[in-house]
């Protein structure tokens, strides 16, 4: 036969909160990637949080569709700045090493003629797939994020 055992919870028992692990849990509930709007970080669904303290306050989305309509319009455009200067930096250095493959010096472990481990120093050219990999992903966050601002302008001349 099982037994649980439950642990006694005594009076004056202390938590202690993880506030930065308390903001990352807000930021992935939100869409993560919070862009600066008003002294507040606002996020992709609407809602906002404090800039300057991990504790918060935190702001529901706006409940006026119009108001929140153009909360959403703010972050597509910041994020979209955001994004395009990310892709425009990384393509410029991604083209800088079209000419020369860049070199990075390396260290390795290897046995010598008796047997014992050396250390010795070598150089081996950058690998730049994971660089063309996320030039490629911040080309697809430009277009999601224009087809996003598309959309909600088009919403707005609907309702107007």
């Amino acid at each position: 036969m099982r037994r649980t055992i439950k642990p006694k919870v005594e009076r004056g028992l202390r938590i202690t909160l993880d506030w930065r692990a308390c903001f990352a849990s807000f930021c992935v509930a939100h869409g993560n990637n919070p862009v600066e709007h008003k002294g507040r970080l606002l996020f992709a669904d609407g809602w906002t949080h404090s800039s300057s303290s991990y504790r918060g306050p935190q702001w529901p989305a706006p409940a006026d569709p119009v108001e929140l309509r153009e909360l959403l319009l703010a972050y597509w455009r910041r994020r979209l700045s955001i994004v395009e200067a990310l892709r425009a930096d990384l393509q410029a250095r991604l083209q800088s090493m079209l000419g020369s493959p860049l070199m990075a010096r390396v260290r390795y472990t290897t046995e010598d003629d008796e047997g014992r481990l050396v250390t010795k120093r070598g150089h081996a050219p950058v690998d730049t797939r994971l660089q063309e990999e996320r030039l490629r992903d911040l080309a697809l966050d430009v277009a999601h994020a224009w087809q996003t601002i598309n959309d909600l302008e088009r919403q707005g001349r609907e309702v107007a």
